[in-house]
């Protein structure tokens, strides 16, 4: 048996006896001993019978109930759209002040055990791995982890995993506007305050390129100014400034 509520009740109808005289004996219970009790749910009960006949001569018989939980509680998650042993994707964005990753604690999830007693519930979020974003495809991957646990220690787990990303290419900060000059040689100095901002982490590498004048007259051609910046998660974004000369 598994629970306590399995043990049956004293049955006296289910003992049979038998004398030796053809008569009629009369079964009583005498009692229950509990013992090797572990916890609520595992432990042994010695449960013994007296029979006596007519005559006052008694024999007794005993019957060993063992109790012994081995399951451990049933988890799901409460509610939410994911498995155990999924990954969720969660976009940064580190430029708003109020921004965090989605919380979770013990109340994600729901258990019931086998034999309905209580259980506890423990809940351990660590960082599994920091990862290389371009090439892991996430700067941090977090393994959220949820134990539960009943009376008599049998436990079971669910985990998922959360991933952080940025798929989000930065922003170019302080590019011009497209410009008209009457010549090439009243083409404007190359502005010194571009910037890049990301979501997540740094856009630290910004390149420049102009594309070159076509052979000829060096006036009445487009030139073109870019700017690209490419952030840690390989994300890019480019600018570009035209001028115009006649």
């Amino acid at each position: 048996m598994q629970c306590l509520s399995d043990v049956p009740p004293v049955n006296l109808a289910l003992v049979a006896t038998s004398d030796n005289c053809g008569g009629t004996a009369t079964v009583t219970h005498v009692g229950d001993v509990i013992s090797d009790q572990i916890c609520e749910n595992q432990f042994t009960v010695t449960r013994t019978y007296r029979a006596t006949d007519a005559c006052g001569n008694t024999a007794t018989c005993t019957q060993v109930i063992t109790v012994f939980d081995n399951t451990a509680p049933v988890v799901n998650f409460n509610g939410l759209p994911f498995a155990n042993g999924d990954t969720i994707n969660v976009q940064c964005f580190g430029q708003d002040p109020t921004w965090d990753l989605p919380s979770f604690d013990e109340g994600n999830i729901t258990a019931t055990d086998f034999c309905g007693g209580d259980v506890t519930v423990e809940f351990n979020q660590v960082i599994e791995n920091e990862g290389n974003c371009k090439e892991d495809g996430y700067i941090n991957l977090y393994r959220l982890t949820w134990v539960v646990t009943d009376v008599c220690g049998n436990s079971s787990s669910v985990f998922v995993f959360v991933a952080l990303s940025d798929t989000i290419p930065p922003v170019i900060v302080g590019v011009p506007e497209d410009i008209t000059v009457n010549c090439l040689d009243d083409m404007p100095a190359l502005p010194i305050e571009i910037y890049a901002i990301d979501e997540c982490l740094c856009a630290c590498v910004i390149t420049f390129s102009e594309s070159a004048p076509a052979p000829g007259c060096l006036d009445g051609r487009v030139i073109v100014r870019t700017w690209t910046a490419r952030d840690n998660c390989g994300n890019v974004a480019s600018s570009h400034v035209l001028h115009y000369p006649y």
